[in-house]
Order: C-alpha cells, then sequence, then structure tokens
C-alpha cells in the first residue's frame, strides 16, 4: 500500500490559491482515474485505486495546512504505513512555477503543513513531492503570496502536471524506490532549467 498526502486548506475562499496547488493536481489525476473509491474519512478525504496491484491511496486533509498531521498520523496508524509508504505532495515557493522534484527528508523549509507533519510523526526522514509555486512578486509577503489566487493559463498548467505525477505513482507501486525515482524524474526536470 502507498500513501500519498496531498496538502492544502479545504472551503471555497480557498480554490485556486497557490497553497493548493498539491489539491489541483491530486483532483485532476484522481478525475482521470478509472475505479477510484473516495470517502471522508481520518480528518480528510481518500480517493482509493489499485496500480500494478498496489493499493494507493490518496489523502486530502481537511484539517488545514497547518494541522495536516493529525490526518496523515490517523491514516498511517490505521492502515499501519511506515515512512517508506507515504509521499507528501505540496507547492513550494522556491521553485520555479509548475516545476516538479522529487526529495527525501530534508526541513520544512517554511511550509506549515510540512512543520505541522515533521511535529505529529516525529521525523523528517519521508519524501516529498514538491511542486514550485514561483517565489513572492511585488513585495508580497510570504502568506498572501501562497494563498493568491492563480489565473485560468497557471491552473492548467499544474493540471497538465497530473501525467508526470501518475507516472511517478506507477513506478513507485512498482517498487521502484525514492532514490531512483529522484534520479529519473529530477533529472529529466533540470534540463528544462539549466541556468539554476
Amino acid at each position: 500500500m502507498k500513501l500519498i498526502v496531498a496538502l492544502g486548506n479545504i472551503g471555497k475562499e480557498y480554490a485556486n490559491t497557490r497553497h493548493n496547488a498539491a489539491w489541483i493536481i491530486a483532483d485532476e489525476l484522481i478525475s482521470n482515474t478509472d475505479n477510484v473509491k473516495t470517502k471522508q474519512e481520518f480528518k480528510g478525504e481518500t480517493h482509493t485505486f489499485i496500480i500494478n496491484n498496489e493499493k494507493i491511496i490518496i489523502l486530502k486533509p481537511h484539517t488545514f495546512m497547518n494541522l495536516s498531521g493529525q490526518s496523515l498520523v490517523m491514516c498511517m496508524q490505521f492502515y499501519k504505513l511506515s515512512l517508506d509508504d507515504i509521499i507528501i505532495i505540496h507547492d513550494d515557493k522556491d521553485f520555479e512555477f509548475a516545476r516538479l522534484a522529487i526529495k527525501l527528508g530534508g526541513s520544512h523549509g517554511g511550509h506549515n503543513g510540512l512543520k505541522n507533519i515533521i511535529a505529529e510523526i516525529g521525523s523528517e526522514k519521508f519524501a516529498r513531492l514538491r511542486i514550485g509555486i514561483g517565489t513572492p512578486e511585488n513585495n508580497y509577503k510570504i502568506i498572501d503570496w501562497v494563498l493568491s489566487k492563480m489565473n485560468t493559463a497557471e491552473i492548467q498548467q499544474l493540471k497538465n502536471l497530473s501525467d508526470t505525477v501518475l507516472n511517478i505513482i506507477k513506478d513507485w507501486a512498482n517498487n521502484q524506490n525514492i532514490n531512483n525515482l529522484m534520479s529519473k524524474y529530477n533529472k529529466n526536470k533540470r534540463k528544462e532549467f539549466q541556468n539554476e
């Protein structure tokens, strides 16, 4: 079993904000996947389907961003999952918009969702799929930037990433480890960002 936790904030006022980039991608992936079973549980919403004979759960915590770890811990405990069984999908203000990168471990980098998850599970040693939302523009404060609304073109750019995210999940379900996924997908993305 594999657990993908997409971080975001529930409520219409947060729809299409940069902080909800992970939800936009997850929703697009779910809507294009067959035989998905959806439930309200673990203080959130789960979407379950099968890939390569592996049960995949996408969890969208409904606890708001800064309490995301509560939902994750409930799900992990129920299914007796280890840290090796989870990937957290989250927005990243330090990346170019719509860039994807896989990371294993590390600090929360100021992200309140990650900060709470680390506090709740007592470890930083979990995989993350980082989604670039661009750096703050026009003297935006960080909180105002991450909660700013995206335009239609930006939302579509994120939705277009869902195929790549699904391929990552398929490879992971096919027993590729995180280091292999980083080598495969991060290398491919770096070709598009040669001026880093």
